[in-house]
């Protein structure tokens, strides 16, 4: 069974059923183009369980680095701005005997100066292997197809029967908005939820 969701802190150990937000912010700039490139990698699989994690637990926490992230400009498009971050050391540790089935999943606000969240888009990745963690699928900017972020994401999951241990998860985030949105500072929550 699953606990209700509950907040917690960007630092704190959390249980199934949690969930973090994480701070974004990104400089539009005013009516202008750029060029053309793209960010993004991922990476993945792995085991072993560390006789240090503690038994019998799930658990997961994000890097107190990670509590807030700007998004930085680069090369975009004659019809779009781009930016760019990263999400990294999410840690799950699950030691569970049960050896259940866990995922972390991510949706994002809409903007502060009424941009949309749905332009908001990541590739998961595997930073450090273990318990079972498998890189959720890329979520392209809305710009290019579909809401993005906007829409509830698997960051990772690992399915019943997995190997105990951790993983370190992170993400390459991708934000394309139109060349048309106004300038200046706009600011979103991208909220990470665990479920195991």
């Amino acid at each position: 069974t699953t606990a209700a969701p509950t907040t917690a802190a960007p630092t704190t150990t959390a249980a199934p059923g949690s969930s973090n937000g994480i701070d974004l912010t990104v400089d539009i700039p005013d009516v202008d183009n750029g060029g053309g490139e793209n960010p993004g990698d991922g990476d993945g699989d792995g085991g072993g369980t560390d006789p240090s994690l503690p038994d019998n637990v799930f658990s997961w926490t994000i890097d107190a680095a990670q509590s807030s992230i700007v998004l930085a400009p680069v090369a975009g498009g004659a019809d779009f701005h781009r930016f760019s971050g990263s999400l990294g050391n999410v840690t799950v540790i699950d030691t569970r005997n049960s050896q259940a089935a866990w995922s972390l999943t991510g949706q994002v606000s809409d903007f502060s100066g009424g941009l949309s969240g749905k332009y908001l888009g990541w590739t998961p990745k595997i930073v450090t292997a273990g318990a079972g963690a498998i890189p959720g699928g890329t979520v392209p900017s809305g710009f290019v197809a579909g809401n993005g972020l906007r829409d509830v994401s698997s960051l990772a999951s690992a399915q019943k029967g997995h190997a105990k241990g951790s993983a370190t998860i992170g993400a390459d985030l991708d934000l394309m908005v139109p060349a048309s949105t106004a300038g200046g500072r706009q600011t979103a929550t991208l909220t990470l939820t665990a479920l195991g």
